[in-house]
């Protein structure tokens, strides 16, 4: 990629703080119900060419984990 490119960041975002998980950790429970805290985040790189220039338009999903049951959303 050319030095001079241009980088946008679309950030996704998530209005749940709270785990819904049926995993074996919450069997008997119903849902876990614990606070979902973030583990890392996931980034793709999308190349769109416009006419006489590069931009690089990068795509970040955030990757949550419950603090109860360590489910991983």
């Amino acid at each position: 990629m050319p030095g001079n490119s241009i980088t946008r960041r679309h950030a996704s975002t998530t209005s749940t703080t709270t785990c819904f998980s049926t995993s074996a950790s919450a069997i008997g429970r119903g849902v876990c119900g614990g606070t979902l805290e973030q583990l890392g985040e996931d980034v793709s790189e999308q190349l769109e060419i416009v006419p006489a220039r590069f931009k690089v338009i990068l795509h970040v999903r955030p990757r949550l984990v419950c603090t109860c049951c360590d489910c991983v959303v």
